[in-house]
């Protein structure tokens, strides 16, 4: 008992002192605790620099709604202590699933203005649409297969001023992932998705 008593507060000294093996440390600490969040907190909740990173950890181990609940708790000049960090942190909670989380934390930080969750944003391809992994909530075109051309087309739409045309060349493949777009949504709801398709 006495040793571990001795390792958790080395451990926390890391934690202090900002070392580059915080990360390190909150894993040792989330891993002995069993991935109890509220054993790992008793240790580092009162580090208040610490946060951010704890969030960021949390995010790291697919922990998105620990990670938003800490985020959440901070103060705006938590938040904006380190934007580079946060920006990684909107990134993986995206690419882990927790959308709605991502959503939130990349909002606050300016990452996203006019994307709305329940929702396919920019669903008509009126807007540009960029390269891929630029935008979270945003349309990702893949241009990474020669048999495929993929661009905005002014002739044919329904309605609005553009459309989005998909010309394939001996494309084989029985599925496509190279225009697609993620979506915040809430559990057990169900939706209803309309759209309009021209082919020939």
């Amino acid at each position: 008992q006495g040793r571990a008593e001795e390792a958790r507060a080395e451990l926390r000294r890391v934690i202090e002192v900002r070392s580059p093996y915080r990360d390190q440390a909150f894993g040792l600490l989330w891993d002995y605790f069993g991935q109890d969040p509220a054993a790992l907190e008793s240790i580092a909740s009162d580090i208040s620099d610490s946060q951010l990173a704890l969030a960021n950890f949390y995010a790291n181990r697919s922990s998105g709604r620990n990670a938003l609940r800490i985020w959440s708790s901070l103060t705006p000049e938590q938040k904006g202590s380190n934007l580079n960090l946060v920006k990684l942190m909107a990134f993986k909670l995206h690419s882990t699933g927790f959308l709605k989380e991502s959503m939130a934390v990349a909002r606050e930080i300016g990452m996203i203005t006019d994307e709305q969750p329940e929702t396919i944003n920019n669903g008509g391809f009126e807007q540009p649409i960029g390269d891929p992994y630029q935008k979270l909530f945003w349309w990702n075109v893949f241009r990474d297969d020669n048999r495929i051309d993929i661009l905005p087309d002014s002739q044919n739409k329904t309605e609005g001023v553009r459309s989005l045309k998909i010309v394939f060349r001996n494309y084989a493949k029985p599925e496509l992932y190279n225009v697609v777009q993620s979506v915040a949504v809430r559990e057990s709801q169900n939706y209803l998705l309309t759209f309009g398709v021209r082919t020939g």
